[in-house]
């Protein structure tokens, strides 16, 4: 009697291979999210610093032209000097009356969107010679990314 070739796989090798599968995804799904997850917040970081530069070059422009700084303005110069060719990614808005950290709602308010959950940054010149620059996910402020800088350059 002749013996047939085997086709095919039998019930046991796939369900083995798909154990061993599921086995892989289990390990290696949660590490690439853990790493896309940080990859995400150190370009929120470098977006953040880049708008500090920003903000340092415009004080420095204002300071030139002998113009009173305040959050309008350096928004207003990092918008139409730096900012305008520029693949960033997040708007820029600035704030003017910040007695404690801007929610949202303010920020929006006071720049006539009423988007809450976009990222943004928010741009503050305060009385104290300092400008903070806050950055916005989800409508809420990320306070590891908080900035500060001085405004005499």
């Amino acid at each position: 009697m002749k013996r047939r070739a085997k086709k095919g796989f039998t019930l046991v090798e796939l369900m083995v291979v798909i154990a061993i599968m599921g086995i892989l995804a289990a390990v290696a799904i949660p590490s690439t999210m853990q790493y896309l997850g940080s990859t995400n917040e150190a370009a929120d970081e470098a977006y953040t610093e880049e708008v500090v530069s920003q903000v340092r070059l415009a004080i420095t422009d204002l300071n030139m032209a002998q113009l009173h700084i305040t959050s309008a303005a350096v928004v207003d110069r990092i918008n139409e000097e730096y900012m305008v060719n520029s693949s960033f990614p997040y708007p820029i808005y600035h704030i003017s009356n910040n007695a404690t950290v801007p929610t949202a709602e303010q920020v929006g308010s006071e720049n006539s969107f009423t988007d809450y959950t976009q990222t943004m940054i928010v741009v503050y010149a305060g009385d104290d010679g300092f400008i903070t620059v806050y950055f916005y996910r989800d409508g809420v402020e990320d306070p590891t990314l908080r900035k500060t800088a001085l405004m005499e350059v």
